[in-house]
């Protein structure tokens, strides 16, 4: 389950070599690169927010999954605008979904 800094910035760091696997990070790639950033800082943001009274109630815990979840969406969204989904971007987005999801 991502946690902390330290697991986002491995997250980050893992989609980056995907990207970077066939030696060039497309502007598709680098799109989900952002992306994913940006939606590991408001799932950060949101788990400190939850995390400032020691408690992670059931709604906090409820809006930190649907966080996490929205950003597999978007992810997925954002590649599907393109003319197509490359095999780079479909690891990247396997990857997110899997470290996100926990699995």
């Amino acid at each position: 389950m991502v946690s902390n800094d330290e697991t986002f910035s491995q997250i980050i760091e893992h989609l980056t070599k995907l990207a970077k696997a066939d030696g060039k990070i497309t502007e598709e790639e680098e799109a989900l690169l952002i992306e994913a950033q940006v939606s590991l800082m408001m799932y950060d943001e949101a788990l400190s927010d939850a995390l400032e009274d020691g408690i992670i109630t059931d709604e906090e815990k409820e809006l930190l999954e649907g966080l996490k979840e929205q950003a597999i969406q978007t992810s997925w969204e954002l590649a599907k605008e393109t003319a197509g989904i490359s095999d780079d971007e479909l690891k990247m987005l396997e990857i997110l979904a899997r470290k996100l999801r926990g699995k």
